[in-house]
C-alpha cells in the first residue's frame, strides 16, 4: 500500500503489511497504553514510560516508512500533536490492509 507523508517526501512510501511491520505497530499501541496508565506509578516511571514510547514511536516511522538520517531527524522537529496524527492515521492504513478510506454507501448517499 502506499501512504504520503509530505512531512518527509513528496512522493508515497510504499508500505508492507507484513507480520513483522503488524508487530511493530502492536508494540507501540503498546508503548502508547503504558503512558495512558498512570495509576500507582510515580513520576519517574511515568517520565520512563513516557521516553520509551517517544523512541519506539520514532523507530516505528524509520522502520515502516524507511526513513533516511535526514527525514528521522525532521520526525524529530514535529509538533507532538501531529505525529500521533499521522502514529494514528498509519496505523489504521495497516490494520485496514490499506483499503480506501470510502465511508460505507448510507440511504441518503445513494439517492445522489
Amino acid at each position: 500500500m502506499k501512504i504520503t507523508f509530505k512531512e518527509f517526501q513528496e512522493e508515497p512510501f510504499e508500505i508492507k503489511t507484513t507480520n513483522r511491520n503488524m508487530r511493530r505497530a502492536i508494540n507501540l499501541q503498546l508503548a502508547a497504553s503504558k503512558i495512558d496508565d498512570t495509576k500507582g506509578k510515580d513520576l519517574l516511571q511515568i517520565s520512563k514510560d513516557t521516553m520509551a514510547f517517544f523512541d519506539t514511536e520514532k523507530a516505528f516511522f524509520v522502520d515502516i516508512l524507511g526513513l533516511n538520517d535526514d527525514q528521522a531527524e525532521a520526525f524529530e522537529d514535529l509538533d507532538f500533536g501531529h505525529t500521533m496524527e499521522m502514529l494514528g492515521y498509519l496505523i489504521v492504513k495497516m490494520q485496514n490492509n490499506g483499503q480506501a478510506d470510502s465511508v460505507p454507501e448510507t440511504k441518503s448517499s445513494a439517492k445522489k
